[in-house]
């Protein structure tokens, strides 16, 4: 495609003065500017798909976003749309209530996929005899003690009593919660009585105390 001359010239100028702009350092249109020279018309057309703009990091170039968005006021580019969207479930056609920032992103599909990843345990009736907790195909994941300590300092604490105490090998407790779940659509674990029962873990650990003549009452709340 053969372009005029006099309107390349013009289109490499404004190219070179938004690059400036971006970047007060030059460097961005400096590299522009000898690239430009090489290009043939053909080339040079591609452009309108993007301007590439390069910011290594702890090189001269400064690049502030902040400043970019008064940019784009100034040059009159709207950052923001309201958008047009589907509801999936519904398939009503609606404009969102506010705008939202539209721009291209680079999209690179990962070598690891979620559903090769994905793991779901096919029932939960294989136990180990001394914890009560799943294992093997009735096992689907697990929390870990740092993964418990983080979301204890987030203030998780229900979440770490459902995972840790009523599914972590309370039979009595996780049958109740799931008798719950199955009649009423909803579940809960501070059910009453539920502070007298305990995970099969805490009472092998008890016998295992009471073996060595230690006596304890763990496992076994009040």
């Amino acid at each position: 495609m053969k372009l005029d001359p006099a309107r390349r010239k013009k289109a490499e100028a404004y190219a070179l003065q938004i690059l400036s702009l971006v970047d007060p350092s030059g460097i961005n249109a400096e590299a522009a500017k000898k690239a430009f020279a090489r290009m043939t018309d053909e080339q040079f057309n591609r452009l309108r798909e993007g301007l590439p703009i390069y910011n290594p990091v702890g090189s001269k170039v400064k690049i502030d976003h902040m400043r970019n968005v008064e940019l784009c006021r100034v040059l009159g580019l709207n950052l923001e749309q309201r958008l047009w969207l589907t509801e999936p479930k519904t398939g009503v056609f609606h404009r969102t209530r506010y705008p939202h920032l539209v721009l291209r992103l680079p999209a690179r599909r990962q070598t690891q996929m979620q559903e090769k990843k994905m793991a779901v345990a096919k029932n939960d009736k294989v136990r180990d005899k001394l914890s009560g907790q799943v294992v093997g195909p009735s096992k689907a994941s697990g929390v870990s003690f740092p993964e418990a300590y983080i979301m204890y300092s987030d203030g998780h604490d229900w979440t770490l009593k459902e995972f840790l105490w009523a599914r972590g090998g309370n039979e009595a407790l996780q049958r109740a919660f799931y008798q719950s779940l199955r009649q009423t659509g909803k579940g809960r674990i501070d059910l009453p009585g539920a502070e007298r029962t305990s995970s099969k873990a805490t009472r092998t650990w008890s016998a295992y105390l009471k073996a060595m003549h230690i006596g304890n009452n763990i496992g076994h709340p009040s």
